[in-house]
C-alpha cells in the first residue's frame, strides 16, 4: 500500500514529465493552445509553466532547460 511520501513523490515526479512533455512540445512549435488541449489543460496553465520568459526563443533554451532541471531537483 502506498503511504502519503509515495504518493507526494510521485505525484512530483508525474508533474516534472508534464513540464518536459510541454516543453519539448512548445521547442517543436507546437501552440500553447493546441498543448493545452491534447493534455486536457487550460492555455494560460501551459503559459504560466515557464513564466515571462516563454519557450518560443531558441536563445532561452539552455535557461529554461537549467529551469526545468532545477525544479526537478
Amino acid at each position: 500500500m502506498a503511504n502519503d511520501a509515495d504518493i507526494t513523490r510521485l505525484t512530483e515526479e508525474l508533474i516534472a514529465i508534464k513540464r518536459r512533455l510541454v516543453y519539448a512540445l512548445l521547442e517543436n512549435g507546437v501552440s500553447q493552445e493546441a498543448v493545452a488541449a491534447a493534455l486536457g489543460m487550460n492555455q494560460s496553465s501551459v503559459s504560466r509553466m515557464f513564466g515571462k520568459g516563454g519557450v518560443t526563443k531558441r536563445s532561452s533554451r539552455g535557461r529554461q532547460k537549467e529551469k526545468i532541471e532545477a525544479t526537478d531537483a
